[in-house]
């Protein structure tokens, strides 16, 4: 009774920080341990309280190498209260990490984890707390995943919530293993946290959501997760105001999207409102986020109609202008398969998207040039936007793509110029901006590419008799017959193209014939192609209506 009365003395000292440093000092700690050995309840009532006490000082180093032995006795015990407190004062401890060598040298874990079973939510709450703390230490995590991840994820369904904070915490610190998401499905234990979520604080949502994101990374799992709600449960949370939780929550969604079967569901779900309306305020990692997210469902044919129609487009012009490596990536990426779909072409380049594109041009990144050029590409298809393009002189952009000394930049300026080059305005406005001379110097690229679309648009810029005189000075007739020598059908085709065009102006005729056209025609008049033939005989028929007829014979 009298050790009794004294531990229950002793432990209303130590609720004051300065008699725990009067405690260290006069070694009250040897007799602390020298009571752990009594079988008397209340002893053990008293010195599990006092130890808990002192456990939320600062020594928490020195109690734990002089007491997590007598600790580890009072967690033996058979008393709900005395275990309590004993599993308060190891979990105080243990949140300091340079204790965490000395509990995994006396095995603490092991106590601990026999303690997960425990029937009271009050021993739950502080068990559950331990475990929190020391799975900070990645030495604990494989005995935690082998001996103790059942019990732990069988608190997932506990109603008490502060217990579920640290059950929620302990598995966000374990889930980048595999095996605990696999746990976590194996164990049915992922459908109680998406249940648990909506009605936990903000800090268990965000952990609980951290554990979920682990689990969406994980190919394995993805459709399974998705299946059990998981989807609602992120577009749910991306709504959320805490900056922190809508991160993670688009995060998952990221993670998802990159699974072809989950990308048309995502949308469906709603998933793109939420995350177009945080982008103009979004942190660096959310603008990462969003991007990603976008990127990876305009992967899917069936979503980038829908993608374009509920402003992605905007939200994407918006992220291009952050100064990050992985947004303008993704960004680019999101707008080269958008733009693959013929029906957004318009649309894209109204909202913006070309505008967004020419800027990332500018940047030096190899994978974000290669789908600038992709995107601008598919755009210069449309004919409206061709129209457009010119319309606004914005021909000088792709100028500057086919003077890069990437390919991937020089085939996206040859294919554009060959679309443009369709429509009488844009083949007007190209001239006028010099587009000839660049086709001339992309004709003499070694890319076949590169070759064969610079030479359709030169084929269609000759077809207006105002531009022969420029071509021909321009000194384009050796460069054509060098390319008309190769056993190329398409190139060789618009080639004759464009000998047909100029011969039809009395004042090229000569100039074509002392160019030295001849020997090429001849060669041509044997090509497998018709219409090659059939150009060949036309420069020939409108040759012969020169001066120079004995030549040509």
């Amino acid at each position: 009774h009298s050790q009794t009365l004294a531990l229950s003395s002793l432990r209303s000292l130590a609720t004051r920080s300065e008699n725990c440093d009067l405690f260290i000092a006069n070694d009250v700690l040897t007799s602390l341990n020298y009571a752990g050995g009594s079988d008397v309840v209340g002893v053990q009532r008293e010195l599990a309280a006092c130890l808990c006490n002192l456990s939320a000082s600062s020594h928490k180093l020195i109690i734990t190498g002089r007491c997590i032995g007598t600790l580890l006795g009072l967690a033996k015990t058979a008393d709900e209260e005395a275990l309590r407190q004993s599993m308060g004062a190891l979990a105080n401890l243990c949140e300091d990490v340079t204790t965490h060598s000395i509990f995994a040298a006396s095995h603490a874990l092991n106590s601990i984890i026999d303690c997960l079973c425990h029937e009271k939510i009050d021993v739950h709450r502080e068990v559950s707390r331990a475990v929190s703390n020391l799975v900070t230490s990645c030495c604990f995590h494989e005995a935690i995943l082998e001996f103790g991840m059942i019990e732990l994820l069988q608190l997932c369904s506990s109603e008490d919530k502060e217990c579920l904070y640290h059950v929620a915490l302990s598995l966000r610190k374990l889930a980048p293993a595999k095996k605990a998401t696999h746990q976590l499905i194996m164990q049915h234990s992922l459908s109680n946290l998406l249940s648990k979520i909506k009605d936990v604080d903000m800090m268990t949502k965000v952990h609980v959501a951290a554990v979920l994101r682990e689990v969406a990374s994980n190919d394995a799992h993805k459709v399974e997760f998705a299946e059990m709600g998981g989807v609602d449960v992120a577009v749910s949370l991306s709504r959320a105001k805490d900056m922190e939780l809508q991160i993670i929550a688009i995060s998952i969604l990221r993670h998802l999207a990159l699974s072809e079967c989950l990308q048309q569901i995502i949308i469906e779900k709603g998933a793109l409102p939420p995350c177009i309306r945080c982008v103009s305020k979004a942190t660096e990692d959310l603008k990462c986020q969003v991007a990603g997210l976008f990127a990876n469902l305009s992967e899917c044919s069936e979503t980038q109609t829908v993608m374009v129609d509920q402003g992605a487009v905007p939200a994407l012009v918006t992220l291009h202008r952050y100064d990050n490596r992985e947004v303008r990536q993704d960004c680019a990426r999101a707008l080269a398969n958008l733009c693959s779909k013929e029906t957004n072409h318009l649309p894209i380049y109204r909202q913006g998207g070309l505008s967004a594109l020419i800027n990332l041009s500018q940047h030096d990144e190899d994978i974000c040039q290669r789908y600038v050029a992709t995107a601008l590409r598919f755009l210069a298809t449309d004919p409206e936007v061709r129209t457009a393009i010119a319309s606004e002189e914005a021909i000088d952009s792709f100028m500057l793509l086919a003077s890069h000394s990437l390919i991937g930049y020089q085939r996206a300026a040859a294919a554009s110029f060959a679309s443009m080059s369709l429509s009488e305005q844009c083949r007007g406005v190209l001239v006028e901006k010099g587009g000839l001379q660049v086709c001339l110097r992309l004709l003499q690229r070694e890319d076949h590419y590169v070759q064969q679309h610079a030479m359709f648009t030169v084929a269609n810029i000759s077809d207006a008799h105002t531009t022969h005189k420029m071509i021909l000075n321009e000194g384009t007739l050796p460069l054509l017959i060098e390319l008309g020598e190769k056993e190329d059908v398409k190139t060789q085709r618009d080639i004759s193209r464009a000998f047909s065009s100029l011969s039809s102006n009395e004042d090229s005729k000569i100039p074509l014939i002392e160019g030295g056209i001849l020997p090429l025609l001849i060669k041509l008049t044997r090509s497998t192609d018709v219409a090659t033939q059939r150009y060949v005989a036309l420069t020939l028929c409108n040759l012969s209506q020169s001066t120079e007829k004995s030549r040509i014979v």
